[in-house]
């Protein structure tokens, strides 16, 4: 029995009828380069994950548990994988923290082979075996949507808010912004905001206040690793500081599109009242490396605050494009929806562009 996603249980009849043809389990070291073909024939031709063992490893080799971040279903008879899922613990960037988060990764069914539910039979592996407290899914298809709806997940949809630099005239990533007064703007007396070195993260209490923000599910060791150490984008760490103390943290990397630039803030810890203050400092970031505009995905955020801190709803006019693919550039905008489904009570799920495998190379 789950007891995260209990409504799994409805399949149980389905799933006993597995068990004789299915080696059910984790991706064993040695087992890696079949996944890597399994990916390359029945996910897509030519992946990142395909062309870059060292992208694979980064992103799901677990070197602590002698695996990786997958479950395979290997048909008995034939030895070939019909179906897998790949996962993304929090604890895998962090193991010290108590509470486990998965977020969902690859997730595909031979649809010459698998039968209907093996899929998701690998979620109830995954539930069994580890202790999950909550499971997210972000960046969905339609049939992951259909499907973990099935299955009980709540299905919902993140924000994208932006800082448009105005002395831009000619938008060549984003489209439909009007000039928003973001000029003349001053920080608030006692707030600064600056980028801080390697040594100065260092600095920062991982017990204190600032990462309390972050808990249960992710400390200061999660957010070094997943994007400080990052093998191969370069994530810079900004600080609002008042009185020369951390209040506030946003990671942030730069994407170029068209001959033109814009600053993602992929996560961001602490309270979100806290943009206005330093609101002079981002539009003189804007100036200064002329960055059509600063962005965040997020999903709890408050429309008004994030107003107040020069950021505007993608969603409060129609006409606005900011686009969230650049490997390879596209210009539209994306829906950001996400699922979840999690044992805390009163839980509020808290969505960043920098979780799952979101924000991740695509073209090596």
């Amino acid at each position: 029995m789950s007891r995260l996603i209990p409504k799994i249980d409805k399949f149980s009849s389905i799933f006993k009828g597995f068990a004789a043809d299915y080696d059910v389990h984790f991706c064993g070291l040695e087992e890696i380069d079949d996944v890597v073909r399994f990916l390359d024939e029945y996910w897509q031709k030519g992946h990142a994950l395909v062309k870059s063992r060292a992208l694979l490893d980064w992103q799901h080799l677990d070197r602590g548990h002698g695996r990786y971040n997958f479950v395979l279903a290997r048909h008995k008879a034939t030895g070939a994988i019909h179906a897998l899922l790949g996962f993304i613990p929090n604890t895998f960037f962090d193991p010290a923290i108590e509470k486990m988060l998965v977020w969902g990764a690859i997730w595909k069914t031979r649809d010459d082979a698998a039968p209907a539910g093996l899929g998701t039979y690998l979620f109830q592996f995954i539930t069994n075996e580890l202790p999950v407290e909550t499971w997210v899914g972000f960046g969905l298809s339609d049939d992951s949507k259909k499907n973990t709806k099935l299955m009980g997940f709540t299905l919902c949809s993140a924000d994208t808010y932006f800082f448009a630099n105005p002395a831009i005239k000619e938008f060549r990533i984003a489209s439909g912004i009007e000039p928003y007064q973001t000029q003349g703007q001053q920080d608030e007396p006692g707030y600064t905001l600056g980028e801080l070195t390697d040594a100065g993260y260092a600095d920062i209490p991982a017990d204190g206040t600032l990462f309390a923000h972050a808990a249960p599910y992710k400390s200061k060791a999660y957010y070094e690793k997943r994007f400080l150490r990052h093998p191969f984008y370069r994530y810079r760490c900004y600080a609002i500081r008042q009185g020369g103390e951390e209040q506030a943290l946003f990671f942030a990397r730069e994407c170029r599109a068209n001959g033109s630039s814009c600053l993602r803030l992929v996560d961001y810890v602490g309270d979100y009242a806290l943009l206005k203050t330093v609101r002079g400092s981002m539009s003189a970031l804007l100036a200064a490396k002329r960055y059509e505009f600063i962005d965040i995905i997020t999903s709890n955020a408050d429309d008004d605050v994030m107003k107040a801190a020069g950021f505007i709803n993608k969603d409060s006019d129609s006409g606005v494009i900011i686009p969230n693919y650049f490997e390879p550039f596209v210009r539209q905008n994306v829906p950001m929806d996400y699922t979840y489904i999690s044992l805390r009570e009163h839980y509020t799920c808290v969505i960043s562009k920098g979780d799952a495998d979101q924000d991740r190379p695509s073209i090596l």
